[in-house]
């Protein structure tokens, strides 16, 4: 298990598009694994540590000089931290245990940073497979500008959306003619409800 942890102050710019943040920092997110070493895991395009050449894989030996394996992450974490317009050295390396290691010298700077939607945009799913009194096999359609495909077994709805493992739960009235899927996307609760194997609607942001 690798914690992540992204060395930048975080600065939300407007409350309701969370998506949308500025931090002051070098841009990278890293991770302590079980022998207590850093590992890069992350790294924001055109930041600082993207233009100074660090590579995600690559391991955090020391900060400012101080040799960091085997500390705390929060520590680490706020030893890379800073004010903007201040600089921060990284000694880094391919593996935790080799000899041959570089020093990466970085301003820290304030960066923009837009995440992508998974889901949003109107829904136009249709339950495959959909009959009075039977349950469907899958579901498929539009949720905005993607098309998904999602397999109905039984009540779990499962499937993969850009590569992110999608569990959701289905069920239908007593007369089997009003659908809903709902549960959790990345922390994010969906409920879709349709009527006679259609499901229209509109699914907000998805980050």
């Amino acid at each position: 298990m690798i914690k992540l942890f992204i060395a930048s102050f975080i600065v939300f710019t407007s409350i309701p598009a969370l998506a949308d943040y500025e931090i002051v920092g070098i841009g990278i997110a890293f991770g302590q694994t079980k022998n207590k070493t850093f590992q890069i895991q992350e790294i924001i395009p055109k930041a600082p540590a993207d233009r100074a050449g660090l590579k995600v894989g690559e391991f955090i030996l020391a900060v400012d000089g101080a040799r960091v394996t085997g500390m705390k992450l929060d520590k680490v974490a706020n030893m890379i931290k800073g004010p903007e317009g201040t600089s921060v050295t990284l000694e880094v390396a391919t593996s935790a245990e080799t000899s041959s290691t570089r020093n990466v010298t970085m301003l820290r700077e304030r960066i923009y940073v837009k995440e992508e939607c998974l889901l949003q945009g109107s829904l136009n799913l249709t339950l495959n497979g959909y009959e009075p009194h039977s349950t469907p096999t899958m579901v498929s359609g539009w949720v905005g500008t993607k098309y998904i495909r999602l397999n109905v077994f039984g009540n779990t709805v499962h499937g993969f959306i850009d590569g992110v493992s999608i569990y959701l739960r289905y069920s239908s009235d007593i007369n089997m003619s009003r659908q809903s899927i709902e549960g959790f996307i990345k922390k994010h609760l969906c409920q879709w409800t349709g009527y006679n194997g259609y499901i229209n609607g509109y699914q907000s942001c998805v980050k």
